[in-house]
């Protein structure tokens, strides 16, 4: 019997720890990605990182790479994922959008321009 809630604290606490790890990630709770979403944004953050020398290199398989990059160009927004338009001026013509991104891509857009 004791065996049985071993496993099954030992899983609370895994579940707890990556809880943890990914809201740090992704700054908060809230703004934690689907599980559906979490591995095109890995391999996108992956492939961004790498090096200009290394990817026009004869090395680097590009055709394989360029299949998955495909992949993520069929990318579907999650269910429920709501935006709003809020004109600010009409002119110079401004235009606020709310929420137009989910918060991974936002939160992985922001780390790529705080990268460099």
């Amino acid at each position: 019997m004791l065996l049985h809630w071993q496993s099954f604290l030992l899983g609370i606490a895994i579940s707890i720890g990556c809880l943890s790890y990914l809201s740090t990630q992704f700054n908060g709770l809230g703004h934690i990605p689907t599980a559906i979403e979490l591995p095109g944004i890995a391999l996108a953050n992956l492939l961004d990182k790498v090096p200009v020398s290394i990817a026009s290199s004869s090395l680097w398989p590009n055709a394989l790479f360029e299949r998955i990059e495909g992949l993520l160009d069929y990318y579907t927004c999650p269910r429920g994922h709501e935006y709003r338009v809020d004109m600010v001026s009409q002119e110079p013509l401004i235009l606020r959008f709310r929420g137009f991104l989910p918060p991974g891509e936002a939160t992985h857009l922001l780390k790529l321009s705080y990268a460099k």
